[in-house]
């Protein structure tokens, strides 16, 4: 049976924790210093908060000025209703961000390095190293933040043309909602390269297979901290993908500040948002489930293989009832070696986690516009 490791000072253990808390910052990749300063805290809800007064300040601010100190009308409460999403949704994505970098940190504190050895820290430090050195993680946050903003000013115009054709040729309130989503995009990247983590510590179980139970390897301590990581990180996305496809309520307050049930920004942002939160969520999931299993699986063969010389040897030669009791007592064992080395793909149980949550919002988008559209 695996016994706890613990985690000495100065140990590769050590080590690992310390490369994760630097490169996770605050909230997974992004770092809320002048809040945490000003507010001399890091919980979730208190930065949530905290972002959500300077963000509603500013929105309030840029929205006087845009419509001269008189209420929104026309094309600019279309922006009121944009500019108020953007400043609502994304404490909710910090509070979110914050609980999963906590709970990260938790499980490889508590359910994943007692149980591994230093060679494995040590690995998993490597993959990391390689992991983040790509060029893609450096450069998608950037690269996609430009898209995004520039998809979405292009695929917004025509439901704000009066502002948008207006003398002025940068409206404040178009300028303060353009600028807001590069930053929540590039934000959001950065969160998600740095969530693809899992699979430095799902590829390094290789180098540790040693620590497996050799009975039932797949109910390992490790292979379970391993798991519960993978979970965690999936039901995050999950919830990102409810909270981002939130902006399909917009279509209800009607057509002063609502957008219209076929307006492209939606369609271009819906799927854009599945596809960089459960999309890729769902793919790191799959990815390093299917590494642990790999793993799980040759250490059980190589186990079950030592069995099958005697196995052999027995049923060549059964000789006498004690032979035959032996034979059966292998046979038993091999059976028990093999069956615990089933991990599986746990596809079923990544469907059986994303459907319950997006056939709703599924739902949800099928009413708004069926429910809204013209003849």
């Amino acid at each position: 049976m695996a016994a706890p490791r613990q985690a000495e000072r100065g140990s590769a253990k050590a080590a690992l924790i310390a490369v994760l808390e630097e490169r996770f910052g605050t909230t997974m990749g992004v770092r809320l210093t002048p809040l945490e300063r000003l507010f001399r805290t890091r919980g979730a809800v208190p930065l949530a908060l905290a972002w959500l007064l300077f963000h509603g300040a500013a929105a309030a601010l840029v929205i006087w000025l845009a419509n001269d100190g008189r209420p929104p009308g026309g094309a600019h409460a279309k922006l009121v209703s944009l500019i108020a999403w953007q400043a609502l949704h994304f404490p909710v994505l910090i509070a979110l961000t914050r609980l999963l970098t906590t709970r990260s940190l938790d499980i490889v504190r508590r359910d994943i390095l007692p149980y591994a050895s230093d060679c494995y820290a040590g690995a998993v430090r490597t993959a990391l190293a390689e992991l983040y050195a790509s060029p893609l993680i450096r450069f998608a946050p950037y690269a996609v933040a430009a898209v995004t903003g520039a998809a979405s000013v292009w695929t917004i115009r025509d439901e704000i043309a009066p502002v948008w054709w207006t003398t002025q040729p940068f409206p404040l309130d178009l300028l303060f909602w353009a600028a807001s989503t590069f930053l929540l995009a590039f934000l959001a990247m950065r969160v998600v390269m740095t969530a693809l983590f899992p699979r430095a510590f799902a590829a390094a179980l290789e180098e540790d297979r040693h620590s497996l139970y050799p009975v039932r390897p797949a109910d390992s301590p490790l292979v379970r901290g391993l798991a519960r990581l993978d979970r965690t990180l999936l039901v995050y996305w999950a919830l990102v993908f409810l909270v981002w496809t939130s902006i399909m309520l917009l279509i209800l307050p009607g057509k002063s500040f609502g957008l219209a049930s076929d307006s492209p920004y939606l369609f271009i942002l819906v799927p854009l948002a599945g596809l960089f939160s459960l999309g890729l969520g769902a793919e790191v999931y799959l990815a390093s489930e299917a590494a642990i299993g790999a793993t799980v699986r040759r250490y059980s063969l190589e186990r079950a293989q030592a069995l099958q010389q005697e196995i052999a040897a027995l049923l060549d030669d059964p000789g006498d009832e004690a032979s035959a009791a032996r034979l059966e007592r292998l046979t038993r064992l091999h059976d028990q070696i093999i069956d615990g080395g089933r991990y599986g793909s746990r596809f079923g149980k990544a469907v059986s986690i994303i459907l319950p949550l997006t056939l709703p919002v599924i739902g949800l988008i099928e009413r708004l516009f069926g429910g809204t559209a013209g003849p």
